[in-house]
């Protein structure tokens, strides 16, 4: 086969003069909603524009790109606060995926259309920095130790009791929230393994499913993969075709649910 032509020097040298960055630059890249840590391989001029091949810092190869230059900013203070906060952002929408599965716009967090979903919840803070500190400790390969104490299901059982008290024999509330505790169990045990899940995750999910294969998930997690499941548990419930009715009474409650995390944080977010 034959071998494509170099390019002259005098058309590398009119494109380096006209790129905003040099190969070999370390950049923040916008890909699928957000900015990642990239160095500059290569420099073309298209018709739309100049283009940077990025390769991520942490991926392989075979994920370097060509971007844009409208997507590739500059490594500096102002490019990383805009990267931590569309960090926040992307975790709220959906806390576990890939740098290539995206299963919303990031635009779509900033809707203030009540009618948009079916549930919407209104992360706090707190709980939204826990986000990101959580996905922070996975990447940088620190796995919890399991089983992790307490468990998402001592959690769940704490947060009925309370409630329980608080009715004081409220019946109708009791079964209400009985069902919601019941099917946050059945969502984490059976979706968490493809779902809720960071790749570096995987294997150790693997191990302890074989070692331990009547032991749910529920009873070997904690309250960091609870929170993801969770803030992601309004885009299941749609794809699940939940009846409005059922969605209105459960709202309140989830709401409910994402206090007692807060109010107890400190004693649930312990690293173990």
């Amino acid at each position: 086969p034959s071998k494509r032509k170099a390019p002259s020097a005098d058309t590398a040298s009119s494109v380096q003069a006209n790129s905003k960055f040099d190969v070999g630059q370390q950049v923040l890249a916008f890909d699928y909603g957000k900015l990642y840590v990239a160095k500059v391989i290569g420099v073309r001029e298209s018709e739309g524009g100049m283009e940077y091949k990025m390769h991520y810092n942490g991926w392989k190869k075979k994920w370097d790109a060509w971007l844009k230059e409208e997507n590739v900013h500059h490594d500096n203070e102002e490019s990383r606060a805009l990267q931590t906060k569309l960090d926040a952002v992307v975790l709220m929408q959906d806390p576990v995926q890939s740098r290539h599965i995206v299963t919303k716009k990031v635009g779509d967090a900033f809707t203030d259309d009540p009618n948009d979903d079916l549930i919407r919840l209104i992360i706090p803070h707190t709980l939204q920095k826990q986000l990101i500190d959580d996905h922070t400790r996975i990447k940088e390969g620190k796995l919890y130790n399991l089983p992790k104490k307490p468990t998402a299901g001592d959690i769940l059982e704490r947060f009925l009791a309370t409630k329980r008290e608080e009715e004081q024999g409220n019946s109708c509330e009791d079964a209400i929230l009985s069902e919601m505790v019941r099917g946050l169990k059945t969502y984490l045990d059976s979706g968490l393994g493809m779902i809720l899940l960071y790749p570096e995750e995987f294997e150790q999910f693997d191990r302890f499913r074989a070692e331990r294969p009547n032991v749910p998930p529920c009873e070997l997690y904690g309250i960091e993969h609870l929170l993801r499941l969770v803030v992601k548990l309004p885009t299941l419930l749609e794809n699940a075709r939940m009846h409005p009715d059922s969605a209105l009474h459960l709202h309140p409650r989830l709401l409910e649910l994402l206090r007692f995390f807060e109010r107890n944080a400190r004693s649930f977010f312990l690293h173990s």
